[in-house]
């Protein structure tokens, strides 16, 4: 279903828009109505065609849609079976959506990376309200925190495994958005094999055996079971 959009001042500013044609412009705003709210579409050149461009038959979508891709506005990716674009700034331009709807299924990290860790929103509602982040306090600006969220991420799946296994829990405390966002937090901040250690440690010390009881505690006592633990068993995390 289409919605309606913002068109932020600063979009006609942006230096790699200026690198693409006209028709390409006005497609990579046209995409912006006919995506979910994870600023995901269906990679189906002939009927964002007739979503876009109803009146203009003959226009060669493809080639605007390549030049959409080649500045990396957009991102393919295969998701079950099916091709979707991802619209990279979605979120920088689309900001305060208050009741978000998911359409299509979210990419894998590794599917859209470049080198570098995209941002991604979170779209899970909390009373109702996209769950945001200010960006500081003396900024009226929202910042849409990162977490790969029903992302498939196999890192993340895995890990949330081996939490269940070792501290023996049948479920995590939270919801899984939650799990999923402080566990791909905890892989930034102490890099995979560092949040193995701290569950593999944290795992063999009764203290800790009941205070870990999700990825949002296993997150903000990292640090501490790390101190809690004697040298030669810190010695063995790869930091």
């Amino acid at each position: 279903m289409p919605r309606k959009r913002i068109i932020d001042p600063e979009y006609w500013l942006d230096g790699e828009i200026s690198r693409i044609s006209d028709k390409a412009r006005l497609l990579y705003i046209g995409l912006w109505n006919f995506a979910d709210d994870n600023g995901i579409i269906e990679n189906d050149p002939q009927k964002i065609k007739v979503q876009v461009f109803p009146y203009s038959p003959q226009l060669k979508i493809e080639n605007y849609l390549k030049e959409l891709e080649d500045i990396k506005k957009i991102i393919s990716y295969k998701k079950e079976g099916k091709e979707y674009y991802w619209i990279k700034n979605f979120y920088k331009y689309q900001k305060g959506i208050k009741f978000p709807s998911k359409r299509y299924p979210t990419p894998d990290i590794q599917d859209i990376s470049d080198n570098s860790t995209p941002d991604i929103p979170i779209v899970e509602k909390s009373n109702s309200r996209v769950i945001v982040e200010k960006s500081n306090s003396n900024s009226n600006n929202t910042k849409v925190l990162q977490k790969p969220v029903e992302y498939g991420n196999k890192d993340i799946n895995q890990l949330i495994n081996l939490l269940k296994e070792r501290f023996q829990l049948k479920i995590l405390d939270g919801s899984e958005g939650e799990n999923r966002k402080y566990c791909w937090l905890a892989i930034k901040k102490f890099k995979r094999e560092g949040v193995e250690g701290i569950i593999e440690i944290g795992s063999k010390n009764n203290f800790w055996q009941n205070k870990i009881t999700n990825f949002k505690s296993l997150y903000y006592n990292g640090v501490k079971i790390f101190s809690t633990i004697k040298g030669r068993e810190i010695k063995k995390i790869k930091l």
